[in-house]
């Protein structure tokens, strides 16, 4: 209870962090989602614009990661993933092979 303060999450996108300001907004509100990687769970806001894919971290750890900005053009492959047992998951591939 004593943390639950702490792990509150801000769902605003921080709208300075686009690319190009005359990208529009495809999405009325982010989405929070979580970033999964290898060992790592990053809570955060999802964003996406006509052009790209934006991942904007929490602000938990004050760690300072910066805001992932994929273009949209540079995924060759979405998949639905189950996550924690629910298909909840997205999983992208980019052209490049990551």
């Amino acid at each position: 209870a004593l943390l639950r303060p702490m792990l509150h999450v801000d769902p605003r996108f921080d709208t300075s962090q686009l690319v190009d300001f005359h990208e529009q907004l495809l999405l009325a509100e982010p989405v929070f989602a979580h970033r999964v990687r290898p060992l790592v769970l990053s809570p955060g806001c999802l964003m996406v614009t006509d052009s790209r894919l934006y991942f904007q971290p929490a602000q938990l750890n004050n760690v300072g990661e910066p805001t992932l900005k994929l273009p949209l053009r540079s995924f060759s492959r979405l998949y639905r993933r189950r996550y924690m047992l629910r298909q909840t998951g997205l999983e992208g591939f980019m052209q490049d092979g990551s």
